[in-house]
């Protein structure tokens, strides 16, 4: 048992090294490619999601909290009251998480949409006295950016589910399919940024958002 119990220990404290120098890596091409600035703010934000959960659940106060009471609940109430005590931490964990997940697709989600419509609109926020990017900045060259940046970041955040257990395969290749359309277009219009391009990625990331919860609903409910 105790063998077993130190392996378990030495892998995840491997893991738990590796993931540092991953984030090493990680720093260093994200300053190289991205430097300072609006993009690499939407990058910061969004690993941070993921970071903070581990860092809470798996590294954290979570963990430390978690194994002394299972012990005591263990040893007072038993294996039935050591199991309801983990299934109500497990489903309490779960809601929080799918919560903070389904934020993550909207909040990213949101960006390529309103970008689009500042872009296809600007003369009309510039009339209003509205100071958005595409008023501030005329070429586009940032608006695009920005459009194709928080697209780029929303296909993994939008792949969470499938990771923490709410949806499976079905949702996952559905996301996948949604996300590169969204990138593509995204791409294209901070390339050409036209009207057309601008209302193409609008129109899209109208459809994107029902589609991928439509998806997830029907993974969850009628696949699962």
């Amino acid at each position: 048992m105790s063998e077993r119990l130190a392996k378990s220990a030495g892998l995840i404290g491997a893991a738990t090294l590796a993931s540092r120098v991953l984030g090493l890596v990680r720093d260093a091409v994200q300053g190289h490619f991205f430097g300072t600035g609006l993009e690499n703010d939407a990058f910061v934000v969004a690993t941070r999601i993921p970071t903070l959960l581990r860092d809470l659940f798996a590294e954290g106060a979570m963990s430390a909290a978690f194994v002394p009471t299972l012990t005591r609940y263990l040893k007072q109430g038993g294996k039935d009251a050591a199991w309801r005590l983990g299934s109500q931490v497990v489903n309490g964990l779960m809601l929080v998480t799918g919560a903070l997940v389904l934020f993550g697709i909207v909040f990213f989600w949101q960006m390529p949409h309103f970008l689009a419509i500042a872009w296809l609109h600007r003369e009309d926020y510039a009339r209003a006295g509205i100071p958005l990017l595409p008023v501030v900045e005329p070429d586009g060259r940032r608006t695009g950016q920005q459009a194709l940046a928080y697209a780029a970041v929303l296909w993994p955040v939008s792949l969470l589910p499938a990771v923490v257990g709410i949806a499976g395969a079905p949702y996952l290749i559905v996301a996948t399919v949604l996300g590169f359309g969204l990138i593509t277009l995204s791409a294209r219009f901070a390339r050409e940024r036209t009207a057309k391009t601008a209302r193409t990625l609008f129109i899209y990331s109208i459809t994107y958002l029902p589609l991928l919860w439509g998806a997830l609903v029907v993974d969850r409910i009628w696949l699962s």
